[in-house]
């Protein structure tokens, strides 16, 4: 299926001290001993950088992945997670996983990173999921993650 979020990263350039807070959208599930799970994560601090990673096999012989992703190699006009909403997502396939954002300024959807390792697909059921959480002690200061949609589509 295609999964897909609509949404808005919290602006913290103001803050002298930055926040190890992270936010992810995914799916992640086991079915009978078997792993999966895709994700696209933010480091609210860096909000040019998107870390995207999935785990397939079996929970004694998992495979895992993990990108580091410079977006402003993606969509070059000033991409910045906090300016604006951007829809990101990912295309899920039996052979293959396709992520992917759509520019707002052009409305253009372009490709982030294919993974076409069919050993390296999760197979087993999953459940989609959203949310945040702090990798230190929790800041001493309110933000906010936007989140206008999210969405499943069946390919």
């Amino acid at each position: 299926g295609s999964y897909s979020i609509r949404v808005k990263m919290p602006d913290l350039s103001r803050l002298r001290l930055k926040t190890d807070a992270v936010f992810e959208f995914g799916v992640e599930g086991k079915d009978n001993n078997a792993v999966s799970a895709i994700s696209m994560q933010w480091k609210l601090s860096e909000p040019t950088k998107l870390t995207l990673s999935l785990a397939s096999g079996t929970e004694q012989t998992p495979v895992s992945k993990k990108y580091d992703i410079r977006m402003t190699d993606i969509i070059t006009n000033g991409f910045d997670a906090s300016s604006r909403f951007y829809t990101y997502g990912f295309d899920w396939k039996a052979d293959s996983v396709e992520w992917w954002v759509t520019d707002p300024s052009t409305k253009a959807r372009k490709t982030i990173k294919a993974e076409n390792d069919a050993s390296s697909v999760p197979v087993a059921a999953a459940y989609i999921n959203a949310g945040a959480w702090h990798t230190s002690s929790a800041p001493k200061y309110p933000f906010e993650i936007e989140i206008d949609s999210i969405s499943y589509t069946e390919l």
